[in-house]
């Protein structure tokens, strides 16, 4: 039976009938769909430079859905998306997106640092940022726009179709979502906040789709009762904000927690050598110090990905922003490069743990926090 027959049998009116029957399913195969965000890949996603974590993500941040970073305060959500503004604006042969396009950065907390940009241009990029004229250039094309509350929030996403044609915005950062909300939303307004937040998160992945851009927003975390199951190494625990509704609007998540060499299976006393040989870039000179002390030891974890397993790698935050540390374990052949084992990875994690959204602090995190890079 056709279309047209089932349609009319079903009661509709002539005109329906006409409409539902002229209307096609838009197909296609697996093959077809699988060149397509090949190609779309290679136009758009972002990498992070990290070739670990890009290989992982197959090829860097990915476009057309929403990443998160979620982690404690001060553990370097924002210093990722600073070093995600920067590469972004570096020319593509570089590794970036273009150098006629732009970045969006919409900032919560009156926190944006432009000196810190400056900072990461000269360290991250110093061949092609060899002149202030080129860092100038770099940060006219990051575009920061301040929200102080959910109503400029919505404005400024109903109204970023023109921003993004007109300055060519290949990335849209939101830092952070949680301090819009949660400043606004109390338990007792739950039910306007998930409206809210379902809203946003809709907003968001229709801006990825249209424009397939990498959109990146960071997200707080909370801590939950001691009558929840405990984490392998008894640390604190603490979830993701913004409830379990908005934890699944997310397509990958990357957590950032505070660490310690025991995590890893690494010897405290080897871990100065080990962010030397990480950290040092082909200007530094050879007797030149670490760049960061060893209490800054963090773990970065895709604890959410279409196309990741769940793995962890040890960090530190440097000048250059984000950098995975080199321990034997890690130091990957160009085989595993292309592709990567999660046997190549020191650090056992238990899954469930991170799909339940749940994430491990150290207890003192006041202590900690004094000894950030920044």
């Amino acid at each position: 039976m056709s279309n047209r027959q089932v349609t009319s049998k079903n009661g509709f009116s002539d005109d329906v009938v006409e409409l539902l029957s002229s209307k096609k399913l838009a197909s296609m195969n697996a093959q077809e769909l699988f060149v397509e965000r090949q190609s779309q890949a290679e136009k758009y996603v972002l990498k992070t430079h990290l070739f670990v974590l890009d290989a992982y993500l197959r090829g860097g941040i990915p476009p057309d859905g929403i990443t998160e970073i979620v982690g404690a305060s001060g553990v370097g959500k924002s210093q990722m998306c600073y070093m995600l503004s920067v590469l972004a604006t570096l020319p593509e042969d570089a590794g970036g997106l273009g150098t006629n396009c732009s970045v969006l950065y919409l900032v919560s907390e009156n926190t944006f640092a432009p000196t810190r940009l400056i900072e990461l241009c000269s360290s991250l990029a110093p061949q092609y940022f060899c002149n202030y004229d080129r860092i100038a250039q770099a940060l006219n094309r990051i575009v920061c726009v301040q929200i102080s509350n959910s109503q400029q929030f919505l404005s400024a996403l109903n109204n970023v179709d023109d921003e993004i044609i007109s300055k060519r915005v290949k990335v849209l950062i939101v830092d952070s979502i949680a301090a819009v909300i949660q400043k606004e939303f109390d338990n007792s307004n739950l039910s306007r906040r998930q409206h809210l937040l379902n809203h946003i998160a809709s907003r968001l992945k229709i801006i990825a789709a249209s424009y397939h851009i990498p959109i990146v927003v960071t997200n707080l975390v909370i801590p939950i009762s001691s009558g929840h199951k405990q984490s392998m190494n008894h640390r604190q625990l603490s979830i993701s904000a913004l409830g379990t509704v908005w934890s699944h609007c997310v397509n990958t998540r990357i957590v950032l927690e505070y660490s310690t060499a025991a995590d890893f299976n690494i010897s405290d006393n080897i871990v100065p050598a080990l962010i030397r040989i990480s950290t040092t870039s082909e200007t530094q000179l050879p007797d030149e110090e670490p760049e960061c002390p060893v209490g800054s030891l963090r773990c970065l974890t895709i604890a959410k990905s279409p196309v990741s397993p769940v793995v962890s790698f040890p960090c530190v935050i440097t000048k250059r922003g984000l950098c995975l540390l080199k321990v034997p374990e890690l130091i990957l052949s160009e085989r595993s490069v292309t592709n990567p084992s999660i046997d190549d990875f020191v650090l056992d994690i238990d899954p469930s743990n991170y799909w339940d959204q749940i994430i491990s602090m150290p207890p003192d995190l006041e202590l900690t926090k004094k000894e950030n890079y920044f």
